[in-house]
């Protein structure tokens, strides 16, 4: 269902106290690009006059209608004060235009700064509202600009005036009620007619200045950033390694010592959807001193460690229209994770490289405390698939369970620059069976039927950029 734009009116009936005889004003929802893109703006409009001491109250159009001179003649108002929105970036921007109801020429027209949410909407309707004081009190009967205002139909916005019966319009004031057209002055033969003006013109609007329109970036409920990229440096903080026979830890075992780490990461959503993919990248090299006897050759092997990631996940969102950062939602996701460690030969063979391929399943949330500050937190089930080992191995198989919880923290110094910090620890248990053919200390027992726990804690902050 379409409508004509503008269908919700704040209708003032009392006059501006500091206007003089400029008389009551009405106040107009107009088009934007979501839902409460305008209505904010006009709300908060509302509560300023209100604040003044001007008697507000609220009226609806009829449906298919639009808020027009003739609505504003029925309820006695002087001037139309219409809010329209548009996208500007990932905020918006409020074009406020002041209309003479008597003859439909705009009179003023400011374009406002960037604003998103109430508290932005809020400050707007402020300096707004300043400047339709000054405009009114500085209006002549006559002076507004012809030009008509097309009409713009924008779609119903769920809740706007679908469930209460919209109330009939005041009766028209003896002052608002129409008179005989007066007699035309007899003219000379062939004199040409002056074209006579329309007695009923829809509110013009002219801008104050000339700007191009922005691409909307942006629908209601769908992200603005189609593209996010960050890149950290950080450490692997802790790193622990045990092999374990019927429970029971071996020798087989070590912790490291903090480990510089790197890490790419970005998230691509979907186009007109709330489907986002998540790939994630991290390399931390590795050296390690092994004091065994006997020592091992070379008694300081190297390597990397290496993981990558792929996520796909659906955000829904609590609280919050999607279009912004600001609010609630949980992201449940589902992919998986290549994870391996790269270590030089030894003989013996005490440390052994391996790798794996790990499904993952878990939620996410997301909570925007503005649209600067986002945090988040994961909790993720891993099924560790794959697990092979080379040189030579712990058992047969290699299967087992695991879990990651993470968090975080984005702050966005620009729309498209923030900086952005990550924390995550990861638990693996890994189960063999049958005999290893691994190296062991001669106080451990058989390797049989073993098992392989391991765990880390990474920390990365980096900067941030969103597309």
């Amino acid at each position: 269902m379409m409508r004509r734009a503008g269908l919700l009116a704040l209708l003032v009936l009392a006059p501006l106290p500091a206007l003089g005889a400029a008389g009551p004003v009405a106040v107009a929802k107009g088009k934007g690009p979501t839902k409460g893109a305008a209505a904010t703006i006009a709300k908060a409009l509302k509560s300023e006059l209100e604040g003044a001491g001007v008697d507000v109250v609220d009226a609806k159009a009829a449906k298919k209608a639009k808020v027009d001179v003739k609505l504003a003649k029925a309820v006695g108002a002087k001037y139309l004060v219409l809010v329209d929105a548009m996208p500007a970036g990932k905020k918006f921007k409020a074009r406020v235009s002041v209309i003479d109801v008597e003859d439909g020429g705009s009179i003023f027209s400011l374009m406002s700064d960037p604003y998103a949410g109430k508290k932005d909407a809020a400050a707007v309707a402020r300096a707004v509202s300043g400047d339709i004081a000054d405009a009114i009190k500085s209006a002549r009967p006559g002076m507004g600009s012809r030009e008509k205002r097309p009409a713009i139909d924008v779609p119903d916005e769920p809740g706007d005036d679908e469930d209460e019966e919209a109330p009939a319009a005041p009766a028209p004031s003896p002052s608002a009620t129409p008179t005989p057209a007066p007699r035309e002055e007899p003219r000379e033969p062939n004199e040409p007619r002056e074209p006579s003006e329309p007695t009923d013109p829809t509110p013009a609007v002219a801008p104050a200045k000339s700007e191009p329109a922005e691409p909307a970036k942006s629908t209601s409920g769908v992200p603005p950033t189609m593209l996010e990229l960050g890149v950290g440096v950080g450490s692997q903080l802790s790193t622990a390694y045990t092999v374990l026979v019927g429970g029971q830890p071996t020798a087989l075992a070590y912790t490291l010592s903090p480990l510089l780490l790197v890490s790419v990461g970005g998230r691509f959503q979907i186009p007109s959807t709330q489907l986002g993919v998540e790939a994630a990248f991290a390399w931390a090299p590795v050296k390690y001193t092994l004091a065994t006897m006997p020592a091992p050759t070379p008694p300081n092997p190297g390597g990397s460690f290496l993981d990558i990631g792929l996520m796909v996940g659906w955000r829904f969102w609590l609280s919050g229209d999607g279009a912004h950062r600001e609010g609630f939602a949980i992201e449940p996701q589902a992919g998986f994770r290549y994870e391996s460690l790269s270590i030089d030969p030894q003989e013996p063979a005490i440390i052994l490289s391996h790798s794996m391929i790990v499904p993952t399943f878990g939620i996410k949330a997301l909570y925007g405390v503005s649209d600067a500050l986002v945090i988040d937190a994961a909790f993720r089930l891993r099924l560790p698939l794959g697990y092979g080992e080379s040189q030579k191995t712990t058992g047969d198989g290699g299967g087992g369970f695991g879990i990651s919880i993470g968090g975080g923290a984005r702050y966005w110094i620009a729309d498209m620059f923030g900086i952005g910090l990550d924390v995550a620890y990861v638990y693996n248990s890994i189960s063999f069976s049958g005999a290893g053919t691994r190296d062991r200390f001669a106080s451990d027992p058989p390797i049989v039927d073993a098992s392989v726990a391991s765990n880390s804690l990474r920390l990365t902050v980096g900067p941030l950029v969103a597309f």
